[in-house]
């Protein structure tokens, strides 16, 4: 009897959806087909028009075809394709690495549904196995919008190529003031200025990889590369409480660049920062912590009297910053990296300046405080030090690290000027 019961209930359901989908493609005159005047279609609503049956097909089926679902896929928050936006002439280019499509459009289209569709939660843009070329910048703004992801498949299977100049592939930045997203996620993918594994290493002056502002809490990158970029991660004003995770940044001339005062508490956890030019990190926003990973010069490549793994500084906030918040002037805009954490990564590589330095990029009248410098591997190289104070900084403490391949007149530490409050063990030497 129970199985009678199912059986019917199964039937009544399967014969509605059966009505509904009927109904549907019976419906009334196809606008399309009266001549009435239609807007212009992106090449997501060309791949993925669906008469009226789409919707229920994406809703009662996760694994329908992909031109049927991905309109309610838009609709009702699922993960959307970046192939669903690109004409299928492309598809097998993208996916063999030789492609010289743009995907800007695609991108862009993509996200623009989601801002008219979606007005509290963002969405997911997953970009598969491909070479996915952009030549426009990608603003990602949602105002309010909570949740936003670009999913690739792996930073090993998955690339993005700039090609667009001295100006920023990835940016969220915006005129309006007091807006701030939340959520916003880069995962699995390699973002670089050339085809990745290419010798031609090409470092864009001027331009920026990803650019992240007014950032509220669980922004984060995981399993993402970003290479050939001047700037390759710019973490701004008020892009705070972030995570970058499992992350490789080389060949630009500054590899990251931590600035705002207000963008702070972000945590590096086993990164590979390599390679830059100038910089590995630029550290003025306070409480940032680089847990684990490695930090070095390359060869050939690195400026060997320029390049210094960490510099931690003061930086003057940039113009276009002040006042997108009420608690911003120009004083506060700008960070002199307090309280901030350097523990447990290998530092490596040639070059003349010390690994870590403390100095300051701009003039600032106020003494940062609260440096922890401890349980790293520093080999020394040709370098008089590998840690260098040539800004005074108060209640710095530096314990519990090695130092090796070191000159025999290499301190460990050197303090051009006088610093309070300074705990320092010596480093052990192997």
């Amino acid at each position: 009897m129970k199985r009678r019961v199912l059986f019917r209930n199964f039937l009544s359901t399967l014969i509605g959806l059966m009505g509904a989908k009927a109904s549907a493609t019976s419906a009334p005159e196809n606008p399309k087909q009266s001549g009435s005047q239609q807007p212009e279609l992106g090449e997501f609503q060309k791949n993925l028009a669906s008469d009226a049956g789409a919707d229920l097909i994406g809703i009662t089926s996760p694994h329908a075809p992909a031109f049927l679902k991905t309109l309610s896929d838009i609709v009702n928050g699922s993960e959307v394709s970046i192939f669903q936006a690109i004409p299928r002439s492309e598809y097998e280019a993208i996916k063999n690495f030789t492609s010289n499509y743009d995907c800007s459009p695609a991108f862009i289209e993509l996200l623009n549904q989601m801002r008219d569709t979606r007005k509290f939660r963002g969405g997911k843009i997953l970009m598969p196995f491909g070479l996915f070329n952009i030549d426009s910048t990608i603003n990602f703004y949602m105002p309010g919008v909570q949740g936003l992801a670009f999913q690739g498949g792996g930073a090993t299977v998955t690339a993005i190529r700039w090609r667009g100049g001295a100006t920023t592939a990835f940016t969220n930045a915006t005129d309006e003031s007091e807006r701030f997203q939340y959520g916003v996620n880069f995962n699995g993918f390699t973002l670089g200025t050339t085809i990745p594994g290419s010798k031609d290493l090409r470092l864009i002056e001027g331009s920026t990889g990803i650019h992240l502002e007014m950032c509220q809490k669980h922004w984060a990158t995981n399993d993402i590369s970003i290479y050939g970029f001047d700037t390759n991660l710019d973490i701004g004003i008020h892009a705070e409480a972030g995570g970058v995770n499992d992350s490789q940044f080389s060949y630009g001339r500054v590899n990251v660049n931590m600035y705002g005062n207000q963008a702070d508490c972000t945590v590096f956890n086993n990164v590979w920062n390599y390679g830059a030019k100038e910089r590995g990190y630029l550290i003025s926003s306070p409480r940032c912590q680089i847990v684990g990973g490695f930090i070095g010069s390359v060869r050939g490549y690195s400026n060997p009297k320029e390049y210094v793994g960490i510099q931690i500084g003061f930086q003057a906030a940039r113009s276009t910053d002040i006042g997108k918040t009420r608690t911003i002037s120009d004083l506060k805009a700008g960070g002199n990296g307090n309280r901030c954490l350097i523990s447990q990564v290998a530092f490596e590589g040639d070059g003349e300046q010390a690994h870590i330095l403390v100095k300051n990029i701009d003039e600032d009248p106020r003494r940062p405080s609260g440096l922890w410098i401890i349980n790293n591997n520093f080999a020394a190289y040709n370098r008089n030090s590998v840690i260098e104070f040539a800004t005074p900084y108060d209640n710095a403490t530096i314990s519990g690290n090695f130092l090796s391949k070191s000159k025999e007149n290499n301190t460990g530490t050197a303090m051009a000027k006088p610093t309070a409050s300074f705990r320092m063990h010596a480093m052990r030497q192997h």
